[in-house]
């Protein structure tokens, strides 16, 4: 499972955290363009995230053997094409934005899956191993991706405009902090993260700027959830 995760790790690291303005304006007026540069980003990610496994094979049909490299080449072209079809990427659809964004998620997640061989490290130090890939995963998770989810979510029952820098940037910290704090070993993890979920949502002393309810206290809720699941992968697999 381990090229599986950092599969994921390169799709999140394309799709949110290197997926710019400027790719996205792309993908409005200069559609080859713009699928083409973010299929290159979601290559490059990854080659970076599963460099110790690209001379292995991955996909085997007969005579047919992929190697990790030609296999992310694949998977690359497949995002690109998989993006064009979605029919939420440059459009809205009142009502629908939320699932959609969901639906196509756990498409591309699935895609994955099945590409990815049963390939497991041996050796390697925390820092590389795939407990450091599932804090880098959790990490995007609890902020770009549970950002643009309350976006959506927002957008299709309450018509909200997307979010101001300094509302991002605050509500990402927080639950970046919230979710960091909840991974610490031992009881101290717990009571640290509980804390600041209390001074955070009761008290609100973090939020200077952004108060809404939906990215506090839904975005609270759902990072301290996925943060125990996170906790059971890094320290019970």
């Amino acid at each position: 499972m381990s090229i599986f995760w950092r599969l994921v790790l390169a799709h999140l690291l394309a799709d949110f955290l290197f997926h710019f303005n400027f790719i996205y304006r792309l993908k409005n007026t200069k559609v080859f363009a713009g699928y083409f540069v973010h299929g290159v980003v979601f290559f490059l990610m990854g080659l970076i995230c599963c460099h110790n496994f690209l001379n292995l094979p991955w996909i085997n049909f007969g005579s047919i053997s992929l190697d990790g490299t030609k296999s992310i080449f694949v998977l690359a072209v497949l995002h690109a094409l998989l993006d064009k079809i979605n029919p939420s990427e440059t459009r809205s659809f009142d009502g629908y934005n939320f699932s959609l964004f969901l639906l196509w998620q756990a498409i591309e997640i699935m895609l994955l899956f099945i590409v990815a061989p049963l390939v497991s490290v041996k050796g390697e130090s925390f820092i590389v191993g795939d407990r450091f890939i599932f804090i880098l995963i959790g990490s995007l998770v609890s902020t770009y991706f549970f950002m643009v989810l309350i976006y959506l979510f927002k957008r299709d029952f309450c018509h909200s405009t997307y979010p101001i820098f300094d509302e991002r940037f605050v509500s990402t910290l927080y639950r970046l902090t919230l979710y960091l704090l909840l991974l610490m070993p031992s009881f101290w993890g717990y009571m640290l993260g509980l804390t600041w979920a209390f001074s955070g949502s009761v008290l609100k002393k973090p939020f200077v700027i952004d108060t809404c309810p939906y990215r506090l206290y839904g975005g609270t809720v759902i990072t301290m959830i996925f943060a125990l699941i996170m906790r059971f992968f890094i320290y019970h697999l």
